[in-house]
């Protein structure tokens, strides 16, 4: 161990004390350039966590009449769980708004509300700074302003896919009351990302 330490040390002063024992030096510089593209995109977020239960049907078979409004199947109460994730992503640099509407189909807007709760800002890891309203509300039947993007989701893309976009949650409660059981009954629910108001 010794000798293998004693003749690198003397290799390496060697080469220090006779520099004219270098070779001639040349130096190449690479240029080349990126493209770096466009994102505007909206997604169903089917990753982790998986406390987004649906993507693009959710079911509700548990209609007991003698409810005011029931959740979707393997819901509960506080269960911290949401019926559907949507990711949405940006690097625009521009304000973003998310709208929602639903059409049933047999029944009436008013027996359906949505939850919506403060989204997750993916690349900073923290709540976004958007403006909504949060909580449960009555399903519109047009398309309207449910959330306006904030300072830190204009561009939301960071180098990891698991940060990027921002996440919203979405929960759905439907008044079983004057809904026959014997009858199948749906409701599109349409999102919109969109930059105008």
């Amino acid at each position: 161990m010794k000798k293998i330490l004693l003749v690198t040390i003397l290799l390496l002063t060697a080469i220090f004390l006779n520099p004219s024992s270098f070779a001639e030096t040349r130096t190449v510089i690479a240029t080349g350039g990126f493209d770096v593209s466009n994102v505007f995109m909206m997604e169903f977020y089917t990753g982790e966590p998986s406390k987004y239960l649906y993507t693009t049907q959710i079911s509700f078979t548990n209609m007991d009449p003698t409810k005011t409004w029931v959740q979707a199947d393997n819901r509960f109460q506080g269960d911290g769980n949401n019926d559907i994730g949507l990711l949405c992503k940006s690097n625009l640099g521009e304000t973003w708004y998310l709208k929602i509407q639903g059409s049933p189909s047999g029944f009436f807007l008013e027996q359906v509300k949505y939850g919506f709760w403060r989204p997750w800002n993916r690349k900073y890891g923290q709540a976004s700074n958007g403006d909504l309203t949060e909580g449960w509300q009555p399903l519109p039947a047009s398309p309207a302003r449910i959330f306006a993007a904030g300072a830190n989701d204009l561009n939301n893309m960071g180098t990891e896919t698991s940060q990027q976009g921002t996440l919203c949650g979405f929960s759905f409660v439907i008044n079983p009351s004057q809904l026959d059981a014997n009858n199948n009954y749906t409701c599109q629910i349409q999102f919109t990302m969109t930059l105008s108001v």
